[in-house]
């Protein structure tokens, strides 16, 4: 059947000038099925006007959510946003908030989305001590999302397995600055420390780099700013001029 993918991905594509992908692990898996032709990694953009109207100066004074969890008013807000299912490393965020919590107590994590391990999850939570720290929301509307990522203080990222990890440039336009396992897409996205900080597989330095947001508040300005300038690299509208660049490449030749 892998044989068959592979003889039919490069049939397919034997004619083509370029391949326009996505990801850089897409670019190295055509080259793992022997494709020739050139390929140029263009992410999926974030459409910019969807985010244009939030503040977060506003959020943090007139949030929706305070009158359905008014517990969190005057706390620090840590956010996730996706499928609440094991291959989230969802975990490894609760284990993360069990260690902050011995040195900085008054903080909230949102668990935004749902999913097939909720209940694994908030059993976990009570395990582990924490359960006043998570709150779980469940499915929540896009056009809503915006303002809880801009309400949120710091988005928290644990997946190991996204393929463009965009949720992390999504948290950056609205000012969110972001701590993430830096792995797979989101190593691809983040490139480093832009907009937050981009750590390893360790729970003490994630912890730690929350914590260092929490706390300083000269830090905490500047990579809000930064976020929301790194994630201007994101945009449908930049990425629409380098798929142009590369129409412009194919009818030169």
């Amino acid at each position: 059947e892998r044989a068959m993918v592979r003889y039919f991905t490069k049939k397919f594509f034997e004619n083509a000038k370029y391949i326009i992908v996505p990801t850089s692990r897409m670019e190295e898996k055509l080259k793992e099925y022997k494709v020739s032709a050139n390929t140029v990694v263009v992410p999926t953009g974030i459409p910019l006007y969807e985010f244009s109207d939030v503040s977060k100066e506003e959020e943090k004074k007139n949030s929706f959510l305070y009158e359905k969890y008014p517990e969190i008013k005057g706390k620090k807000v840590l956010l996730y946003v996706g499928r609440v299912g094991n291959e989230k490393n969802i975990a490894f965020l609760l284990k993360s908030v069990q260690k902050l919590k011995q040195k900085f107590d008054n903080f909230v994590l949102l668990i935004v989305g749902d999913g097939p391990a909720r209940k694994e999850f908030k059993d976990m939570a009570i395990t582990l001590g924490i359960k006043e720290n998570v709150v779980f929301t469940g499915y929540m509307d896009r056009k809503i999302i915006k303002k809880v990522y801009a309400f949120a203080d710091i988005f928290t990222f644990a997946s190991k397995t996204e393929t463009q990890g965009l949720v992390t440039i999504e948290a950056m336009i609205c000012k969110t600055p972001v701590v993430a396992i830096g792995e797979m897409g989101t190593k691809d996205v983040m490139q480093g420390d832009n907009g937050g900080f981009m750590v390893k597989d360790d729970l003490d330095e994630f912890t730690e780099k929350v914590y260092l947001l929490l706390t300083d508040e000269k830090l905490y300005q500047k990579k809000s700013k930064e976020a929301y300038d790194y994630s201007m690299n994101w945009t449908t509208d930049k990425q629409i001029l380098k798929i142009l660049e590369v129409y412009n490449k194919c009818l030169e030749k």
